[in-house]
């Protein structure tokens, strides 16, 4: 892509309906109030709190590629699929000469998991996701993540706000 795109109604124009429900399950804005490396040296867990004032985060993130620090604001975005008109099926459909360009060009960290927990309890729900041994908790709204069900497989796109 010869220039970043920056707002997500960019990327909803020139990727249509990648970024609508039922594929898009999150997008928010974090603010880092922590990144650990107390565990690994090129891991951090980082947390935050989003935008809304009430979306707590704890997720993993190989920060050797990319740099966080406490203080930082992200934008994450949670997808089920890259594309709306083709089916994923093995690492070869990601690559971008098979795929093609897609909205995880416009991200500086994209990871790709599976929800192995889902409690929801008085209309908050808290998600584990693995991406690979490194995990996410994200605690929200039970509505904000009702498209995002136990064992499905998730990308999570990440850039610095």
């Amino acid at each position: 892509m010869s220039r970043r795109i920056r707002s997500m109604a960019e990327l909803s124009d020139q990727f249509p309906g990648v970024l609508e429900p039922p594929n898009l399950i999150l997008t928010e804005n974090f603010f880092l109030s922590d990144v650990d490396h107390s565990r690994f040296d090129k891991c951090g867990r980082c947390t935050g709190l989003g935008d809304d004032g009430t979306t707590k985060l704890e997720y993993d993130v190989y920060t050797e590629l990319f740099e966080l620090e406490t203080r930082d604001k992200i934008q994450l975005v949670l997808l089920k699929q890259l594309s709306v008109t083709q089916e994923l099926v093995n690492a070869f459909d990601h690559d971008q000469r098979v795929l093609g360009a897609n909205v995880a060009d416009a991200f500086s960290y994209v990871t790709y998991g599976v929800c192995y927990d889902r409690v929801v309890k008085d209309d908050v729900a808290t998600l584990h996701i693995s991406f690979g041994g490194l995990l996410m908790r994200l605690t929200t709204n039970a509505r904000n993540v009702k498209d995002l069900n136990l064992d499905d497989r998730v990308y999570c796109m990440c850039r610095k706000e």
